[in-house]
C-alpha cells in the first residue's frame, strides 16, 4: 500500500507540475538580458561544436560554469530553438525540486507533510516566476536542495546501505550544483552541515558521511571540465574563481547595490500566498527545536538552511532576487510541518478564519488595482481588459472559496487545496497575459526586426549593434552580430553591464575578438563593405551614429529601437 501511495503521489506531483510550469511558457519572447545571453551561449555551442569554452557572440564568456549550457544545447537540438523549448530546463527543475521536497518531507516526517510541502513550493510566487524564466537560479537552487535533503535523509537513516546511497547522491548533487553556478554548490552544504553538527555536538556524523568516496565522486564530476577549460583558456582559474566567485561576492563594483534587509521583502513577497503562515510556522518549529536539538535535529537543519543562506547573501552589497531561491524549499517544508501538526487545530481556531479574511481583503485590493490598470492605455495593450479581468476573477472567486473553506469546513486540507488552486491558476493566467503588457510588447520589437533581417540576410551582409547590445538579437537572428563600443574605456571594469560582460573577453589578449569593434573599426567596416550593413541602436545613440557614418538610411523605428542600413532596403 505504501508503494502504491508513493507512486500515486509521484504521478500527481509530476503531472500537476508539468501543467503548471510548462503551459504558456512559450507564449512570450525571451526576457533580456539573462534569457537572451545564456541561450545565445548554448546556441553558439551547437554551431561551433565547442562544448568546453562558452562563447557569447563570438567572445569568450567564462562567467558561469558549463552545465546549464550543455542542457540547453541538448534541448535546442531535440526541440529546436524557440521560447518553449529553452524554458523546459527551468520547468523540469521546478517540477523536480517539488518532487525532492515531497521525498524529503515523506522520508523525514510523513507522507502528508511531503504532499503539503510539494504543493506549497509549487505555488510560491517567486518559485513559480523563476520556473518560467530561463537562467541558472532555479537549477542551482534545486541541485543545492537535493544535496542538502539527501545528506539529511542519509545521516538520519538507520539502514547502512540506504544511507550510503543517499550520501553519495548528495555529493553528486553538490558536484552538479558546482557545475551549475560554482562554489556555492560546495560552500552551502559545508556551511549548513558544519554548523548543524557543531550545534548538536554530533561529531560521530562525520564518520558516517562517506567523506572519502563522496569527495572522490564530487571531484570526478567537477574536475574534468575545469581542467579542460583551463587547458584551452590559461586565465580561466584566476578569472573564474578570483574574479567571478570571490571578487563578485566581496566587492561593490557590481550592479544591484542593496541594503542588508533587501531579502526580507523578497522572501515575504516570494512566499505568497503562504506568507500568512510563514511567521507562525517558523515560531512553531523553533519552539519544537529550542532546548531539544537532538530529538528535533531534522527540524533544526531545516531552520539553519534558510537562515544561513539569508545571512550569506545579505552580507554583500550586490544582491539579486533570484539568489534567495534556495531558501524557499526548506521554508515550504517548515510550513508543511506546521500544517501537518496543527492543521486540525487551525480549522477550529480563530487564526485560520483571520487568515482567510486577510486573503479575501488582499484579493479585493489586488483585483481593484488590476481593473484600474486595465483602464490605463499606456500600461497595457488592447487585450489588457480581458486578461486582467480574468486574473481578478480568479483571485476573487478562489479567495471566496478559500474563506468559505476556512469558516465552514472541518478539514484543513479543503482550505489548503482551495488556496493552492487559486494561487496556481492565478499565476498561470498571469503568465498567459504577459504579452498583453506594453513592457513586454516593447521587447517584441527586437524579435520582429531580427526575423525581418534574417529573411533578407545574404552571406555578404553584416548586422551591427551600435553602443547598445540587444542580448536576444543573436538568438532570434541565429547569427553573430558586430558590437560597436569604446572597448578601451576605463569604466568598462567598474560598470556591471553588457559592456563589461563582453569586455571581459578582451582581457584575453591572445584571443581574437572579431565581433567587437571600436568606433574606428566600425567606420572602416562601413567604408569597405560591399554588401548591406544592418544597424540596430537605441534612440539616444542615433545622433552619434549619424556623426560617424553617412549616408545612413532609416528602415524602421519602434519603441525606441532604430534599424538603419547603408542601402535603402524594403524589408519583407
Amino acid at each position: 500500500m505504501h508503494n502504491k501511495q508513493t507512486l500515486f503521489d509521484v504521478v500527481l506531483i509530476t503531472l500537476v507540475g508539468l501543467v503548471v510550469f510548462t503551459f504558456f511558457s512559450g507564449s512570450y519572447q525571451l526576457i533580456s538580458p539573462d534569457e537572451g545571453r545564456y541561450i545565445e551561449v548554448a546556441r553558439e555551442m551547437i554551431t561551433s561544436g565547442n562544448f568546453i569554452t562558452p562563447h557569447l557572440d563570438g567572445t569568450v564568456f567564462l562567467d558561469k560554469p558549463i552545465l546549464f549550457y550543455w542542457i540547453e544545447a541538448g534541448l535546442i537540438k531535440l526541440f529546436g530553438l524557440n521560447e518553449w523549448s529553452v524554458r523546459l530546463l527551468p520547468a523540469f527543475f521546478a517540477c523536480f525540486g517539488c518532487m525532492l521536497t515531497y521525498w524529503a518531507g515523506a522520508e523525514l516526517f510523513n507522507r502528508r507533510t511531503g504532499l503539503f510541502a510539494a504543493f506549497i513550493q509549487m505555488s510560491m510566487l517567486l518559485y513559480f516566476i523563476l520556473a518560467h524564466y530561463c537562467n541558472m537560479d532555479l537549477m542551482v537552487a534545486v541541485l543545492v536542495s537535493g544535496a542538502l535533503y539527501l545528506f539529511l535523509m542519509g545521516v538520519q537513516g538507520d539502514q547502512p546501505g540506504k544511507r550510503r546511497v543517499y550520501l553519495l547522491l548528495s555529493y553528486s548533487f553538490a558536484g552538479f550544483a558546482f557545475l551549475a553556478k560554482g562554489l556555492i554548490g560546495l560552500v552551502f552544504p559545508i556551511m549548513i552541515i558544519g554548523i548543524w553538527i557543531v550545534l548538536q555536538s554530533r561529531w560521530q556524523v562525520v564518520r558516517r558521511m562517506c567523506l572519502v568516496p563522496g569527495l572522490l565522486l564530487f571531484t570526478i564530476i567537477v574536475l574534468p571540465w575545469l581542467l579542460l577549460v583551463e587547458r584551452s583558456n590559461s586565465e580561466f582559474f584566476y578569472y573564474f574563481f578570483a574574479v567571478q566567485q570571490f571578487s563578485r561576492y566581496l566587492s561593490t563594483h557590481f550592479n544591484n547595490q542593496m541594503p542588508f534587509y533587501f531579502y526580507v521583502p523578497v522572501i515575504l513577497a516570494g512566499a505568497v500566498p503562504w506568507t500568512l503562515f510563514l511567521v507562525q510556522s517558523l515560531v512553531f518549529n523553533v519552539k519544537q527545536v529550542w532546548g531539544n536539538l537532538r530529538s528535533n535535529s531534522s527540524t533544526l537543519f531545516l531552520i539553519l538552511w534558510p537562515l544561513l543562506i539569508f545571512l550569506f547573501f545579505s552580507l554583500p552589497k550586490s544582491k539579486i532576487v533570484g539568489y534567495s531561491l534556495p531558501i524557499f524549499p526548506p521554508l515550504a517544508l517548515l510550513i508543511a510541518r506546521y500544517f501537518d501538526e496543527r492543521g486540525q487545530i487551525l480549522t477550529k481556531s480563530l487564526s485560520l478564519k483571520i487568515c482567510g479574511f486577510i486573503v479575501l481583503v488582499f484579493a479585493v485590493v489586488v483585483s481593484l488595482v488590476l481593473l484600474h490598470i486595465s483602464s490605463v492605455s499606456n500600461l497595457t495593450t488592447s487585450a489588457r481588459f480581458v486578461y486582467l479581468s480574468a486574473i481578478a476573477a480568479f483571485i476573487i472567486s478562489g479567495s471566496v472559496l478559500s474563506v468559505a473553506a476556512a469558516y465552514c469546513s472541518s478539514r484543513f486540507s479543503t482550505f489548503f487545496i482551495m488556496l493552492v488552486i487559486t494561487a496556481v491558476l492565478t499565476e498561470m493566467i498571469t503568465v498567459a497575459s504577459l504579452q498583453s503588457f506594453s513592457w513586454f510588447a516593447k521587447h517584441v520589437v527586437v524579435k520582429q526586426m531580427a526575423h525581418q533581417i534574417k529573411e533578407n540576410l545574404e552571406p555578404v551582409d553584416k548586422v551591427v549593434v551600435f553602443d547598445r547590445y540587444f542580448q536576444d538579437l543573436p538568438v532570434y537572428l541565429q547569427h553573430h552580430v558586430y558590437v560597436v563600443a569604446d572597448w578601451s574605456a576605463r569604466y568598462l571594469q567598474t560598470h556591471d553591464n553588457w559592456r563589461r560582460e563582453l569586455a571581459e573577453g578582451v582581457l584575453y589578449k591572445h584571443y581574437r575578438q572579431p565581433w567587437l569593434l571600436n568606433y574606428q573599426q566600425f567606420v572602416e567596416l562601413w567604408q569597405q563593405q560591399r554588401g548591406r550593413i544592418f544597424i540596430l541602436t537605441s534612440k539616444g545613440n542615433v545622433s552619434e551614429l549619424k556623426r560617424l557614418i553617412r549616408p545612413v538610411y532609416l528602415l524602421q523605428s519602434k519603441n525606441g529601437v532604430f534599424l538603419f542600413s547603408n542601402i535603402p532596403v524594403k524589408l519583407t
